[in-house]
């Protein structure tokens, strides 16, 4: 039926009758289209047809793309953001990355790949790359496999980052490079994660920009570790003097509580004389001198 279409307006019509009526469309249709170069009848097919029928389209275009001419290779790019996010097709995997840092940046090598010393996918689609303050997300889809993959990465920072003068770029095939301005800056990241120690399978350091800047982040380092250490001398002083309060706290307490049984005992004997010269008529001094109980 589509075959015999001889443009992509007569597609589109066909297309958008079927939809109307209800009736089925096979991906024959959208194989068509596709490698056609149709666009706007591609679009409809997965936009009107198959996406609200929730047919999953993912394996669909790893077998369409094996197929697809080279000029039609930025059509399939686009046509690819028009898929759900989310898919059980999608094999989810985290790309390798190194990383190594110099005063003011963080530099970093993004390989969508699972191994570093593999060649990363020749095409990354619905490529993502977020900076916010404390989290780095980097995110794509690779069709030029056997299998949909789905390239996620997430990194909650050591430190904050300013997002408005970092950047990122294209580079190697299937490879991006990021350079991120640290804030504050300039300073020293002990680790590119919040978590001091975390040290993922997928992380490498990226030797040929630490050795460019070794000199420099290590003095650092060292200047890091002096402000530190006068920061733990303040914290451990101020520590020692809301310990001292407390304790002279403890010590008032206490002698109030002594001072007010004693104030407490002074009264109940004051009211035990009190209720014995009432009773023997006796005028009682002091409870505490043996004559004051002679009866």
């Amino acid at each position: 039926m589509f075959q015999n279409s001889k443009s992509e307006v007569e597609t589109l019509s066909l297309i958008n009758n079927l939809i109307e009526k209800d009736e089925i469309i096979g991906l024959q249709c959208l194989h068509h289209t596709i490698h056609k170069g149709w666009f706007n009848a591609s679009s409809t097919l997965i936009t009107k047809y198959f996406n609200p029928k929730q047919r999953d389209l993912y394996e669909e275009f790893v077998k369409i793309r094996k197929k697809l001419k080279l000029e039609n290779v930025p059509l399939f790019s686009n046509l690819t953001n028009l898929l759900p996010e989310q898919s059980p097709s999608l094999v989810k995997a985290e790309p390798c990355y190194m990383w190594a840092q110099n005063m003011t940046h963080i530099l970093m090598k993004i390989k969508f790949s699972p191994k570093i010393d593999v060649p990363g996918y020749l095409e990354i689609l619905r490529l993502n790359v977020s900076i916010t303050l404390p989290e780095l997300t980097v995110s794509g889809v690779a069709f030029t496999g056997d299998f949909p993959v789905l390239f996620y990465l997430n990194i909650k920072t050591y430190k904050f980052m300013n997002a408005h003068h970092s950047k990122w770029y294209q580079t190697e095939m299937g490879t991006i490079t990021l350079e991120i301005l640290k804030s504050p800056s300039p300073y020293v990241w002990r680790n590119i994660h919040a978590e001091l120690h975390h040290n993922p399978h997928n992380q490498y350091i990226w030797w040929e920009i630490y050795r460019l800047y070794q000199d420099q982040f290590e003095a650092g380092f060292s200047l890091l570790a002096d402000t530190e250490m006068k920061r733990d001398e303040k914290e451990d002083q101020y520590q020692l003097r809301e310990e001292r309060m407390i304790s002279d706290k403890r010590l008032v307490r206490e002698k109030l509580a002594e001072q007010k049984s004693m104030q407490n005992q002074i009264l109940r004997d004051k009211m035990y004389c009190t209720e014995m010269r009432s009773k023997k008529r006796n005028y009682i001094a002091d409870p505490f001198e043996w004559e004051a109980w002679q009866i």
